[in-house]
């Protein structure tokens, strides 16, 4: 086992990760690429691990986290600045999900007066939250790819984040 990978179970090792500022920051410093680092964290009082994506320069030793680049990032370029159509499609998603929870709740209300089976309750619930978590990876994607569109238009200004 190499340093790099030390401490890591062979499912942590073997997980590939998604950076969005992948292959476009430099280093505030020196101009080097940063590279994507990965960490896994042990929490406290658990044996649960959990992910932490670094930017590293090689050159200058130094890494930040992608968490505090995000941050940064929307402080200094707004996301009122997204367009008007994702903003509209983010909108109805929203929309729709609230939809869905009112109706899990007359579900609920159903099932508590006795008025349909264990089985089709566990079957509308398990499809109503599935249809929320589909809009969820779906608003989250739409933001990852604007937020993303956004970062490689700020960068292109020469503008360094980091």
């Amino acid at each position: 086992m190499d340093a790099s990978t030390k401490g890591y179970t062979q499912e942590e090792k073997n997980t590939t990760h998604e950076y969005l500022f992948n292959r476009i920051l430099k280093c505030k410093k020196c101009g080097s690429n940063l590279i994507c680092q990965p960490a896994w964290k042990k929490l406290r009082n658990s044996n649960e691990r959990v992910l932490h994506k670094y930017y590293y320069c090689k050159t200058c030793k130094q890494r930040i986290n992608e968490t505090t680049l995000v941050k940064q990032f929307i402080h200094t370029y707004p996301f009122h600045k997204l367009l008007k159509v994702d903003k509209d499609v983010i909108h109805q998603l929203k929309k729709v999900n609230n939809r869905i929870r009112k109706r899990i709740s007359y579900i609920n209300t159903d099932y508590d007066n006795g008025i349909i089976s264990d089985e089709m309750y566990r079957k509308a619930i398990e499809e109503a939250l599935s249809k929320i978590k589909h809009n969820n990876a779906e608003i989250k994607e739409i933001e990852k790819i604007k937020l993303k569109s956004l970062i490689e238009n700020h960068t292109k200004k020469k503008e360094r984040l980091y």
